[in-house]
């Protein structure tokens, strides 16, 4: 199962779940912040980056941005 961690920009925070994939991992998050995150992109700089992790130390997807919708 992937590991993600998401980093809310404005404040540095990192917020960290297993997930089954990005969505289920993006509602995890969206819980906690109490708002809808989405992959979908705006012209505006992203409020989040998630970092995806397989099982072994090694970088999936460095720094996806997130959106707030």
């Amino acid at each position: 199962m992937p590991y993600y961690n998401l980093l809310v920009v404005r404040t540095g925070k990192v917020l960290s779940a297993a997930a089954g994939n990005r969505e289920h991992a993006l509602n995890l998050f969206g819980t906690e912040l109490e708002c809808k995150l989405t992959l979908e992109g705006q012209d505006s700089a992203p409020p989040y980056l998630l970092d995806e992790w397989t099982t072994s130390p090694h970088w999936i997807n460095p720094n996806i941005p997130v959106f707030e919708s």
